[in-house]
Order: C-alpha cells, then sequence, then structure tokens
C-alpha cells in the first residue's frame, strides 16, 4: 500500500516480508542458493504422508507465526507417535500449515545487520542455555521466551553478546548472515536466527525483517541488545534505521547524508563505511 501510494517507509519491502513470513518459502530460497538450513517438511493436514528421510529428533513449529508463538518445549518430538500428536495439535490450534524440520543439537544465535551501503553486522547474541532448568529444552521456547526470560532478576543471563566464540567462527556466520541479506534482498535492518551443532556447521533457521525493538534494558530483546554492544543507544538505533531508509529513497544529498548519520553511528562503523 506505501508503495503504490509512493510513501516511503523503512525496513525491507513486501516480497521480503511475505517470504520471511513464511518459514518454509525461506527454507526453500535458502536451498536454492546454497544456504544451509535443517532438512524439513511441509504438513497440511494429519493424513499428510510424512517423509521417512527425516531423522529424529524434530521439531514442529506453525509455519507462519513469530516471536516463538506455537514452539514450545514439548514440540521437540523423538518418535512417530509423539510427532502425529504435536502435528495434530498445532494444526488445530493455529489453523495453518506446520513446519517439521530435524532439531539440531546444539548452539543458537541470533544475527542483526544494520544499514545498506554497506549493510553491517552488529554483534552476534548467543542464547545462555547454560541457565535453563534441567527439564527445559535448549530452544527458544515460548515458555523460554516469555516466562522464564521474564521471570529472572536481570536479563542479561539470558545471553551473551558478543557471543563467546572462535574468529573463525564468527567469521563464517557474519558471511552466511550476509549472504542471506542480500539473497532476500533486505533493507535497512534483518535479524537472522541460526543454530551451530557440536561439529561447528551452521543452519540457518528464519529470517526476522520486522525484529522486536524492545527499548527496556532490562528486557531480552536481541536487536537493541546487539546495538547496544556495538555502541548504539537506543535513539541511536532508532534514528540509524530511520536514516538508512532516507538515504536509500535519496531524500537528502549523500554529503549531507554521513553528516545525519555521524550523530548516529558508533565511529568504527562510520570510518568502515567510508
Amino acid at each position: 500500500m506505501l508503495e503504490m501510494l509512493h510513501i516511503p517507509y523503512t525496513h525491507s519491502g513486501p516480497l521480503a516480508q511475505a517470504v520471511s513470513l513464511d518459514k518454509v518459502l525461506t527454507k526453500t530460497v535458502f536451498l536454492a542458493h546454497d544456504i544451509p538450513t535443517p532438512q524439513f517438511q511441509l504438513v497440511k493436514s494429519i493424513e499428510h504422508t510424512l517423509d521417512p528421510s527425516l531423522r529424529f529428533p524434530l521439531i514442529v513449529k506453525p509455519n507462519s507465526e513469530g516471536s516463538s508463538i506455537g514452539i514450545f518445549n514439548e514440540n521437540i518430538v523423538y518418535d512417530k507417535l509423539k510427532l502425529l500428536e504435536r502435528i495434530k495439535w498445532l494444526l488445530n490450534r493455529f489453523k495453518e500449515p506446520v513446519l517439521v524440520e530435524e532439531y539440531i543439537d546444539g548452539r543458537e544465535f541470533t544475527v542483526a545487520i544494520l544499514g545498506n551501503k554497506p549493510p553491517k553486522v552488529l554483534p552476534i547474541v548467543e542464547q545462555n542455555f547454560a541457565i535453563f532448568p534441567e527439564n527445559m529444552p535448549h530452544i527458544a521456547s515460548y515458555e523460554a521466551k516469555w516466562f522464564f526470560e521474564d521471570s529472572l532478576p536481570d536479563a542479561r543471563q539470558a545471553y551473551f553478546c558478543p557471543a563467546p566464540i572462535s574468529t573463525q567462527l564468527k567469521s563464517r556466520i557474519e558471511v552466511l548472515c550476509m549472504r542471506v541479506f542480500e539473497v532476500l534482498d533486505c533493507k535497512d535492518v534483518v535479524r537472522i536466527d541460526l543454530r551451530v551443532d557440536k561439529k561447528d556447521s551452521i543452519y540457518c533457521l528464519e529470517v526476522n525483517t520486522l525484529p522486536g525493538m524492545l527499548a527496556e534494558e532490562n528486557v531480552v530483546s536481541y536487536l537493541p541488545i546487539a546495538a547496544r554492544a556495538a555502541g548504539f543507544t537506543y535513539e541511536g538505533l532508532i534514528n540509524t534505521i530511520l536514516n538508512e531508509a532516507v538515504a536509500r529513497y535519496g531524500l537528502v544529498q549523500e554529503k549531507s547524508m554521513y553528516q545525519v548519520l555521524r550523530n548516529y553511528w558508533p565511529q568504527k562503523y562510520l570510518q568502515a563505511s567510508r
């Protein structure tokens, strides 16, 4: 609607937004561009024939939800009986197809990318599974995100930022995420979720073209967390997204745009852009 009315806006365009909201479509695009993602199947009804090549454990998710909605602790399944039970429950509850994908046992990261010419990777955030209760699976489930993390006296316990990883793994993650940004034609800001297995193989899970941006420091909101670690204030993050869109639309001259961005981008990022 904004494009038809010729109204400039921030964030990615309608195609990137639509693709990223559909988890299976996103993963199909990944595969077409040799971007690694867990093996998967889309299930539209309980009568759907399950792919026998999928290896347990599996994880099941509603195909078009965000903020971990529909991703519960019991969605990791270890046998066909439990798999069918969870598929049936999700189909009935959410009235949409269900994604079944191989569960990657390992670490979970989220990577924010900010800007356009060139886009820049902010410090990588890692979920801190070490603080999870013994009976809680190591996933960013609905229970973990909306109950467990909210109960922590200090939200910083829930994550590491920058993630404590090797320089080599950091570089591989950044290169892969920049590839995702390019392939989906993302704009201004995006957040990409990944899993890394015990052999350091990286798997892209999904793309958040409208990542959450809660301002409070004592809440777990990954984009502001990464931005703060990079040296941004919250105001600086918001104004940078706005100014990147302004520059993208050519609403101000390049020279004056640099003067505007200088007020918000941390110096190390500005030096890299120049």
